[in-house]
This record gives structure tokens, sequence and C-alpha cells, in this order.
């Protein structure tokens, strides 16, 4: 073990490893000022972390625009959870766009934030570790890895993240300036000192250890959002490549050729995956997907034909053919999608696939039917590994059938729990008269409407008048702000006269909303549906019936039968309201609506059949 007076390390700065007095005998203090240091940008000038500030400014602001256009979000649940704001209008990477052709939306996501919370860490995480690369390295090179480690996440979210999922946040390119910083300071170790300390490892360590734990608690709590960790390793990985390179090519001992070389096989290896990304049979299915959400259906069938000839020759994965096949429905070639699903059902390697199709027509379409989904959820229900989408699919069905504890065992073996599901699972609550449970639950947010109408009913049956009256005005003042501040948004209008005509409060105005609402969106369906439910519950049964009719031509489903027939019985049409009673309980109704309707039938004399 040597001794710092008796062997110094030697100093690159001044190439001698001993400092001497004039008499020639060492000096301990002078020996400690020559140990060597790290050559860093930061000694040749004093830095500010300008642009780090900025770079939070600029999230902060972009944060700010958006809220402004929803002032009705401003709540304490969206300070916590999120904003419920669909961001992929604002720039959100959603896979399904950027294999279409939108890459812009790789960079754009990372300048968003799905709620304050989320900004707020992302906020702190910046700042800390913005600065200090920052000040040390410069702000050109902060530049630099912020934007292409943003990038670098962007890739590995294209790469390992599914179509649907949409992505927003700076974490991705925060987490390329942990990388940087922590290359940086291992090659100039390296460099200066010919060795690295331990320490440093283990705070890299440290750090990826603690952030992939928070990410399993996140991901495996059904709480919160999810944690896209793909992202997070993608800028760290990116960042870690330019923070090294950026020291060896500014250094006067760097290796400036291995610097080149390994920015330019970080390059490549992203290239290439991209392009074998973009250029996969899966990523056709997307695009093909995307063309017919635009009603281009055109060669839809020609295809799926291609994709079947090509399973044939065992060249594309199964699940690619049942995706595909699947197309032919939104394509308006309904019944030939049913017959193709069917036979791919019958097979293993595309039964999950296919039964998840399949029990999405027969539940959620107006292909409804009840006693069909009851079979393909049967065939679904034999297989040991179920997602989400197929647990959600089922527990809705199981609801539908009026089997509440099939449905609420199944809801809650759901991974991920969406608003849907959630709401699906008070359902079932409100439906075995669990309300205090509802209640226990927590109060949902303004994000999903049914959810809090729900909410209100449950307290409503426990008898809490105040607590009804308190959320009431609530409401009102939600959807009073959202109208003013959105005046030519027919969403708030319609969600807000559909409850009045729920509640049977203020007629008049559930009326003026609902009509601007279509007046605005003449096209939406369930526009005309809760226009036709105002004028029902205000007796102007004949224009009731006329909206009724709009709806149900654009698109078929129980409630609206049911509707219909509340219309029609109303009317004085026995015959055709028990009709449309029939339709609604063959295609599968909430059990609230269920009741209704059994009992509407009852008092016309009539059997309901099963």
């Amino acid at each position: 073990m040597h001794r710092e007076d008796e062997s110094p390390i030697p100093s690159r700065q001044n190439g001698s490893g001993r400092s001497r007095h004039e008499d020639g005998k060492v000096s301990m203090n002078s020996a400690r000022r020559v140990r060597p240091q790290l050559i860093l940008p930061i000694q040749r000038r004093k830095r500010t972390a300008w642009l780090t500030w900025s770079l939070i400014g600029i999230n902060v602001l972009v944060m700010v625009w958006i809220y402004a256009r929803y002032p009705g979000r401003l709540t304490l649940d969206t300070l916590l959870e999120g904003t419920g704001i669909d961001l992929i209008p604002w720039g959100a990477q959603q896979n399904r766009y950027v294999l279409s052709g939108e890459y812009w939306r790789i960079l754009t996501a990372n300048f968003l934030h799905g709620g304050w919370l989320h900004l707020l860490l992302n906020a702190y995480g910046l700042y800390y570790l913005g600065t200090f690369y920052e000040t040390l390295f410069g702000s050109w090179r902060l530049a630099l890895v912020y934007l292409l480690s943003g990038i670098g996440s962007g890739i590995a979210t294209l790469l390992f993240i599914g179509p649907q999922a949409a992505s927003v946040g700076a974490s991705g390119a925060i987490f390329g300036i942990a990388g940087a910083l922590f290359s940086s300071m291992i090659v100039l170790q390296r460099l200066e000192r010919g060795e690295v300390q331990p320490l440093l490892y283990k705070a890299m360590a440290i750090f990826l250890g603690i952030n992939a734990l928070f990410a399993f608690f996140i991901n495996h709590s059904g709480a919160f959002a999810q944690i896209n960790s793909a992202a997070h390793i993608g800028g760290f990985v990116t960042g870690y490549v330019l923070g090294g390179a950026f020291v060896h090519l500014s250094h006067p001992h760097g290796a400036r050729r291995r610097a080149w070389a390994w920015v330019f096989l970080l390059g490549l290896v992203a290239t290439t995956a991209t392009a074998r990304k973009l250029s996969d049979p899966m990523t056709a299915v997307i695009r093909a997907e995307n063309a017919v959400m635009s009603e281009a259906y055109e060669g839809v069938e020609g295809f799926v034909a291609r994709l079947e000839a090509e399973a044939k020759k065992g060249s594309i994965e199964p699940e690619v053919l049942c995706r595909a096949t699947a197309l032919l429905f939104e394509a308006k070639r309904e019944a030939e999608a049913i017959d193709r699903l069917e036979r791919l059902a019958q097979r293993d390697a595309t039964r999950l696939c296919a039964g998840t199709f399949l029990l999405r027509i027969f539940t959620e379409t107006e292909w409804a039917d009840l006693a069909r989904a009851h079979r393909v959820a049967e065939a679904l229900g034999t297989l040991p590994h179920l997602d989400d989408e197929a647990l959600v699919l089922l527990g809705h069905h199981a609801l539908l059938s009026g089997d509440l504890t099939t449905a609420l065992a199944t809801l809650k073996r759901v991974r991920h729990k969406d608003d849907w599901t959630r709401y699906l699972i008070m359902m079932v609550y409100y439906a075995q008269g669990n309300y205090e449970t509802i209640v226990r639950s927590g109060r949902p947010d303004f994000l999903f409407p049914l959810s809090w109408f729900l909410y209100e009913k449950a307290l409503d049956a426990l008898g809490r008048a105040k607590e009804v009256q308190r959320l009431q005005e609530e409401i009102f003042t939600h959807y009073t702000r959202e109208i003013e501040h959105a005046p030519d948004d027919p969403r708030p209008k319609n969600d807000f006269a559909w409850y009045l005509a729920e509640r049977e409060k203020n007629l008049d105005k559930a009326l003026r909303l609902a009509r601007e609402a279509v007046r605005l969106a003449p096209d939406v369906h369930y526009y005309h549906d809760t226009l036709a439910w105002v004028l029902y519950k205000k007796k102007a049964y004949e224009e009731a019936l006329q909206e009724m009719e709009e709806a149900i031509e654009r698109q078929k489903s129980a409630e609206y039968h049911f509707h219909r027939g509340a219309i029609r019985e109303a009317l004085g049409d026995s015959e055709g309201a028990i009709e449309d009673f029939e339709e609604a309980l063959r295609m599968g109704l909430m059990p609230e609506e269920r009741r209704e309707v059994e009992t509407r039938l009852a008092r016309l004399e009539i059997t309901p059949s099963r």
C-alpha cells in the first residue's frame, strides 16, 4: 500500500509524479495539490444551466397550453392521477400512427405529459440531472443528449410497445442525461487515472435498480398509468453512448475513432431495428387498420388473401393473420369476417386472438348477440392464459348475462384496470346493491362520466343527500366551465344533456344542449340517442321517435332498441315496443336496464324471451 507522500499518482497536467521544495524534499501538501484532477469543461469557464431551465419551461408551457383548452380537467384528481385528455392529437406517440408515417411523434411525445404529477417528477429529474450535466459539459452537449436520447426512447417504444398504447413524457430523455453522466464520469476516470472507482458502478446500479423496482410496482399496482420501461432503457443506452463519445471527442487523450465507432454502431442498430419493424407483416396490418379507420376499404380483401397465402407457407405469425382477418369486419364485410374468425378460433395458435375479436363483435357492436357471445366466452374460458383484453370482455359478457359473481371475479383478474374496467366493476356492485363498496372505493373523477353518474346514484341509494347535492353542484360547475371554454365542442354538451335527462332536472336546458350537440356533429349516433331520450323525458314522443330512428340507422345497439321500445310504448305501439324490447334482450343489456325492460314487457303481458 502506497502512501500519498511517498508515491503520488502521476499527473498528466504537470508531467511529474512528485513536487519538491528547493531542498529536494517532498512536501505532503504539495503532493496533495498535484493529485490528478479530471479534465472537465467547467474548469475552463463557468457555465450556467440556462438550457435546462429552458427545457423545463417548454414542458410546463406545453402542459399549460393544453390544459387551457380543457379548464374543467383542472381538479385535484387530475393533479394527482392524470388529465384524462386524449394527447394523441397533440403529438403523443401511438405506434399505429408512427408506423403509418407520422414519425414526428417520436420527438413531440418528449414534450407532453399525462398529468401534473407526471410533469413535476420529470421536471425535478431534469433539473437535478440537467443542471449537473450542463454546467460540467456545456449546453450544446445537453441539447444533443436530450433530443437524441428522446428519439432513442421513442425508437425503443416503437420496437417493444404495442401499437395501441400511447406514450408521452420526457423521462426517456432524462434517463439519457443520467446515462450520459455515468458514461462521462467512467470515461474520464479511465482517461485520467487508468481505472474507475467501484463506487461509480455501484451508484449506476442503484439508480437503475431503484427505477426498475419503481416501474415494477407501478405497472403491477393497476392504480396508475403504466411506466414505459422500454423508453427509459432506450433513452439511457442512447445517452450512455453519447456521453462517453463526447468525452473522447473533447479530451486530449480521447480515442476519437472509438467514439465515432460507438456512435455509428448505435445509429446502425437503431436504423436496422427500425427498418425491420417497418417492413414487418404486423406493421402492414397496422397500416391497413389505419386505412380502414379512415374508411379506405379498397384492397382489404386482397390484402387478407395475400396474408392467408403467407400463413399457409408458415412465413408469418398466426396473430398477424388473425388481426388482418378482423379488418374485414371494419371494412363492412361483417359476415365474411365472422365466418373466417370462427374458423380461426378452432385452431390452437389463433384461438385467443380470434375468440377475443368474436367476443367483442358479439358484445360491443351492432352484431351483438348474447347467445353467440356465450358460446365464444365458454371456449375462451377454457384457455389457461388470458390477457387483460379477453378478461374485460369476458367480465362484460358475464355482466350482460346477469352472472354477477363470475363478472366480478373475472374483472378483478384484470391486471391493469382502465376507466371502463373500473366502471364495469362499479356496475356489478350496483347491481348487487352493494352501494357502500362503491362509495368506499373512492369518488371517480370527471374524466369518465359513466362512473361518477353511477357514484352519485350509489350515494342517493344510501340516503346521503348532502353529498349528492355537493356532487351535483360540482357536476354543474364542471360542465358549465367546459361548455363556456369550448363552445364548439359537442361532447360536453351531449354529456351534460344526458346527465340532466337521466336525473330529470332542467329538461329545457338539456334539450337545448342536446340539439346543439347534434347540430355540431350530426353524424354521431349517440348524440341523436341523447336528444331522443331528452325529448322522451319531455313527452315529445313523435320527435323523439324520429331522432331515435336516426340513431339506430347509424348504429344498432341494445340500449338504442330499449330506448326506441320505451318511446313506442309511450306512443301506444305495443307491438313495436315488444319487438324492440325483445331485440334489446337478445343483444344484451346491463342489469339495471335489463330489469326495466323485463318489467315493461311484463306490463305488456309478454314473457321475455331468453
